[in-house]
């Protein structure tokens, strides 16, 4: 969705320090996968985590992108947030909750700066045709 869900990431969060304190410090050496696996064995069955998908923000910006001309590297930064949107939908579908928070954020991220830069190239295109008319 858009906007997340309140409390998703603290849910994630408490989850994955529950399964740390149980011995479980696979994180800690960087194998995601792993830590994945401890924190999924805290959540009771039905509960799932909630992981954030921007894939629909993140194809919206870039067809906003492709049609506005000036925006070529928001439609670059559009496509990087689509891929790392998949790449977050699929580490979720097969477990791995911590890579896919990890790959939402960085879709997040992506799209925030596609989005931005759509603006700014949106009200810059506006001032060049405010400017232009004035001159006339």
């Amino acid at each position: 969705m858009w906007l997340e869900k309140p409390g998703h990431r603290e849910q994630v969060r408490e989850l994955f320090y529950r399964a740390q304190a149980a011995g479980h410090y696979a994180a800690a050496a960087g194998n995601s996968a792993d830590a994945s696996a401890a924190v999924a064995a805290y959540v009771q069955p039905g509960q799932g985590i909630m992981v954030p998908d921007y894939m629909i923000a993140s194809v919206v910006v870039t067809v906003i992108s492709i049609f506005c001309c000036w925006a070529q590297v928001a439609t670059a930064f559009g496509v990087v947030a689509i891929v790392k949107s998949s790449q977050a939908n699929g580490k979720k579908f097969n477990g791995d909750f911590i890579g896919a928070l990890q790959d939402a954020n960085s879709a997040q991220t992506w799209l925030f700066w596609a989005g931005g830069l759509d603006i700014a190239a949106a009200l810059i295109a506006t001032a060049c045709v405010i400017f232009s008319l004035d001159s006339l």
